[in-house]
């Protein structure tokens, strides 16, 4: 239903708390309150990859490369980004429309 609106206009189609930028060379991503983190696009890629794969039924992931861990817990998920910073729990419908929109502004 929340798609349908986002498809006809109605409502942004951003997630709340959630925000992904880009200056062209790099995504910066930014939880709630937090400070944003600043990712390679490369990097912003990779996490997307690793969000998908994760709601999908691949492994957890927690990358000390990347600054970035998303597990799988129970039905839902956690994403901590950086791995410094707060959990946020999550769905996996709000996990892929996280993912769109960082690779959005990966793009």
């Amino acid at each position: 239903m929340i798609r349908k609106e986002v498809a006809a206009g109605t409502i942004p189609a951003g997630v709340p708390g959630f925000v992904a930028e880009s200056d062209g060379n790099a995504v910066s991503i930014k939880i709630d309150d937090a400070a944003p983190v600043v990712y390679t696009v490369e990097a912003a890629r990779e996490i997307v990859a690793s969000i998908r794969g994760t709601v999908e039924g691949e492994a957890s992931i927690f990358s000390v490369k990347n600054n970035f861990s998303f597990v799988r817990i129970g039905r839902g998920f956690k994403l901590r980004a950086p791995l410094s910073g707060a959990e946020v729990s999550m769905t996996g419908d709000l996990a892929i429309d996280l993912a769109d929109q960082i690779e959005k502004a990966a793009a």
